[in-house]
């Protein structure tokens, strides 16, 4: 159930001898983490299906009786005994745990001397260790849940598919971090904004740029525009340069060419 983990010769060649079965079972491996046990009788199936859940190296494995699916997810079923702790007393009873188990998955069998319950989960949905129960008297109670011979998932999402280190959940939120990062960093000294040139004093004549003074007139609050030089406007402009020097001290200056004052 995770690729990353289990290799899939070394199940099919230490499976079998598990069961005590190498003679008569021959394994065979399909591609994509699959892989199918032959066994010469029905006997032997059924006695290896006693032992489930199955697990190899510290991880999980779905084994299945073969049918003719072609879903991609398939096999995704696995068998546990799940304890339920912290049902009180006067609920203890087969509804109870039948209930429970029913939102975890299929429920196959109930125990009820041992409080457990045996369920059939997809393993691509993450595991529950803990629920919230609200009984009919409308008491509610918090049921830890505990899985008999459980071994191998993500301590972060739960999932069955994977450890934590190559959990996706992990993963995106890295991702946004670091781009909460970037974003959160300051620009580049070579890369401001013309605004941010001004501010700080760079560029213009001998490294400053004039700022506006305040104008003598009645001006509301517009500044006086401070030595427009000609060798500065473009070859098309000068035509109107001299309307230019005119109005550029009292009006402000618009992309058409134009200026226009205040009223």
């Amino acid at each position: 159930m995770n690729p990353a983990a289990q290799d899939v010769q070394a199940l099919l060649h230490h499976m079998p001898r598990f069961w005590k079965m190498e003679d008569r079972v021959a394994g065979a491996e399909l591609g994509l983490g699959r892989f199918q046990f032959d066994f010469d009788n029905e006997e032997d199936i059924i006695e290896v299906f006693k032992l489930e859940p199955f697990h190899f190296d510290y991880w999980m494995v779905s084994l299945v009786r073969w049918e003719p699916v072609v879903d991609p997810s398939y096999p995704s079923a696995i068998k546990f005994w799940v304890r339920m702790m912290g049902i009180p007393l006067h609920f203890w009873a087969k509804p109870t745990f039948r209930s429970i188990g029913e939102a975890l998955g299929e429920v196959l069998e109930v125990d009820i001397d041992e409080g457990r319950v045996k369920v059939c989960l997809d393993r691509y949905k993450p595991l529950t260790f803990e629920t919230t129960v609200e009984f009919h008297s409308g008491e509610e109670t918090l049921v830890a849940l505990r899985y008999e011979r459980l071994f191998g998932y993500c301590r972060e999402c739960f999932s069955l598919c994977h450890d934590v280190s190559q959990c996706p959940t992990l993963r995106r939120a890295r991702e946004e971090r670091e781009t909460q990062r970037r974003r959160d960093e300051k620009p580049d000294g070579g890369a401001m904004s013309y605004k941010g040139v001004v501010i700080n004093g760079s560029g213009g004549e001998n490294g400053n740029v004039r700022k506006s003074q305040p104008n003598g007139g009645d001006t509301k609050g517009k500044g006086k525009l401070e030595e427009v030089r000609e060798e500065h406007i473009p070859r098309k402009w000068k035509a109107w340069w001299g309307e230019l020097r005119l109005t550029a001290e009292t009006g402000g200056i618009h992309p058409s060419g134009t200026a226009q004052a205040d009223q």
